[in-house]
């Protein structure tokens, strides 16, 4: 009895390493091949006052999947990565959706907190660039009423 007792353990032991390995490894490189991971890192690379703070270019120190602010839906996503320059670490938020239909993701929100910061730093906002791109660019129609009201 007590053998058996061994091999249920032992393999309870060697089943649960192995699902935490696969989960650790495979996950989370999958979820580093989405367009929203990739995109956010090129993002955050690009907005100099992060770069600024963080120290020279910045790279991606870990995602843990198992941390419980991660949550991956159909067609909405939220990660946390943490990020390091050469001076400072900071958490990276990620949030993305998608359409049903659509395999890619597009950003909605890039928020930053900088180690030893109580605050998130909203870095992107894709429903502010939406509004303000609707509102700059004028429409075919007011353009020409305005052309031909100058004639």
């Amino acid at each position: 009895m007590q053998k058996l007792l061994k091999v249920y353990v032992a393999s309870g032991v060697l089943f649960g390493g192995g699902y935490y390995l696969y989960k650790m490894n495979y996950s989370s490189s999958k979820i580093s091949k989405q367009n929203y991971y990739t995109d956010a890192i090129d993002l955050l690379n690009g907005y100099k006052p992060a770069v600024d703070t963080l120290g020279g270019r910045i790279k991606v120190e870990k995602f843990d999947e198992s941390d419980s602010f991660n949550d991956i839906q159909e067609k909405e996503a939220k990660i946390k990565i943490l990020v390091k320059g050469d001076k400072k670490m900071a958490e990276f938020f990620v949030y993305a959706s998608r359409q049903e239909s659509d395999p890619n993701w597009s950003i909605d929100t890039l928020e930053i907190k900088y180690r030893g910061s109580a605050n998130k730093f909203k870095i992107f906002d894709r429903s502010i660039i939406n509004n303000s791109t609707n509102s700059i660019i004028p429409t075919h129609t007011s353009s020409n009423s305005a052309a031909s009201s100058k004639s």
